[in-house]
């Protein structure tokens, strides 16, 4: 069936192309009816275009911009007569929106509306890129606007650096501003949010996002203790309907705790704000211990917001589940602690004794006699010759009161009955230093000797 035009009070010129320019223009001033199909080879060449049959053909067209009020301007052919729920067209944006005030669009002269995200939300810089063809669709709800339907460069504004006020270099109550204005919980529920903390946080702290304000807590709903977050630090969270908190994404769920510790040789007492009430194991604790150790070590946690005092008298164990001992911590030193599920196993290697002082030298020389090796000896002192097989070993810094010498003295070619000792030692067993003797063990006669070592030993 042959394609049939009719014209109401107009007749075509006779082998004349009727183009679709033509048609629109004789609508514009005669009643135009089109009936019937027609084949390939009848269509004339320039009566159709890709350009007209292009998907978007009428609802498409390129913006201008006008920067001094964000607003963007297009004029579609055939005209928009009006605004309507889900009227959607296309632009292509000649300028980036600059973000200063709210990002408008104007359609063939129809009034301004804004383009909004999320329904509600405002565009801010960049969200219409330059040279990128944008979707949006007319929504009449929440204030009448265009909804962006494209995604942008940046289609989602969820990095900031937080805010909020700093004293003693930590914050409480943090800030970050996402762009948009949240007022309610349901608009930031499952919206992952990225910033980076200009401060350390104090036990316990918030943070708001919009007019969304909620705790901040680890993702097993553990509380936050003060430091566990530091300045400079980048964190995601999203928001926990069951915590009803903000819960940090990724966070390894055994987290360090440091404090400076208090209690007794046998007694460690920590007390962390904001600490959890049941520690998970492999949870750490890196603490100060204020006395050396003088055996067995109970460890009891005090957190002073809960008022609760947290697996008091646990057992202090080491490796393998070993008591410790005298002295297998100093006082004033830093040790590490992480919980088994049962004890607080130590992890710090334990106090051992090492040399203290160590001397060869040859005795038969005078005095101040220079070792042929030495550690921690006196440059200037060295060891003092007191008389034959009696000598003053000068120690260069002092050494622990609780120590151990151990002498011992020969001619180099094997003198087994020779023997070294300290002289009364109540006397001369002193900080910095120790009077021995050399000479034979089977008389008692003191002697001098080529070869005689001194070590020293105890903790440092």
């Amino acid at each position: 069936m042959a394609l049939v035009v009719s014209i109401t009070g107009y007749v075509p010129p006779a082998n004349v192309p009727l183009t679709m320019a033509a048609l629109r223009k004789l609508a514009s001033g005669f009643t135009v009816q089109i009936s019937g199909t027609v084949s390939g080879g009848e269509v004339v060449d320039g009566s159709i275009t890709p350009a007209k049959v292009a998907p978007g053909a009428y609802f498409y067209g390129a913006a201008t911009y006008n920067a001094g009020t964000n607003t963007y301007s297009v004029t579609l052919t055939p005209p928009l007569a009006g605004l309507a729920d889900g009227v959607r067209l296309y632009f292509k944006a000649p300028t980036a929106n600059s973000g200063a005030s709210e990002t408008n669009l104007i359609v063939n002269g129809l009034p301004s509306a804004r383009i909004r995200k999320r329904l509600t939300e405002t565009l801010y810089a960049g969200e219409v890129p330059a040279n990128g063809i944008v979707e949006v669709v007319y929504n009449s709800t929440a204030t009448a606007h265009w909804q962006l339907q494209s995604q942008t460069l940046h289609a989602r504004r969820d990095y900031s650096l937080t805010s909020g006020t700093v004293s003693s270099n930590r914050c409480t109550a943090f800030t970050v501003d996402p762009g948009s204005s949240f007022t309610d919980i349901t608009q930031v529920t499952a919206r992952l949010f990225v910033c980076r903390m200009h401060a350390d946080c104090n036990a316990n702290p918030t943070m708001t996002v919009g007019s969304v304000t909620k705790t901040l807590k680890w993702l097993e709903g553990r509380s936050i203790v003060q430091n566990q977050l530091r300045r400079g630090q980048s964190l995601g969270f999203v928001y926990d309907s069951a915590l009803d908190a903000f819960v940090i994404i990724g966070e390894q769920p055994n987290g360090t705790w440091g404090a400076v510790a208090s209690g007794s040789a046998t007694s460690i007492v920590v007390t962390i704000p904001g600490y959890p009430s049941d520690p998970v194991i492999g949870a750490k604790l890196v603490v100060k211990v204020p006395d050396a150790n003088t055996g067995a070590v109970t460890l009891s946690l005090d957190n002073p917001v809960t008022g609760l005092t947290i697996h008091s008298g646990t057992p202090v164990k080491k490796f393998g589940g070993a008591a410790l001992v005298a002295n297998d911590y100093k006082a004033g030193s830093v040790v590490m602690l992480v919980f088994d599920g049962t004890n607080w196993q130590l992890v710090t290697p334990t106090c051992q004794p090492v040399v203290l002082a160590m001397a060869n030298f040859d005795g038969s020389l005078t005095s101040p006699i220079t070792p042929r090796m030495a550690y921690n000896i006196d440059a200037v002192n060295k060891v003092v010759k007191n008389g034959t097989g009696d000598y003053t070993v000068n120690f260069a810094s002092n050494v622990a009161a609780a120590y151990q010498v151990h002498v011992t003295c020969g001619a180099g070619s094997g003198n087994p009955s020779s023997q070294g000792f300290v002289w009364d030692p109540a006397t001369n067993q002193n900080v910095g230093s120790v009077r021995i003797r050399t000479g034979s063990a089977s008389t008692g006669t003191l002697a001098d000797f080529p070869y005689v070592y001194v070590t020293v030993i105890g903790y440092p």
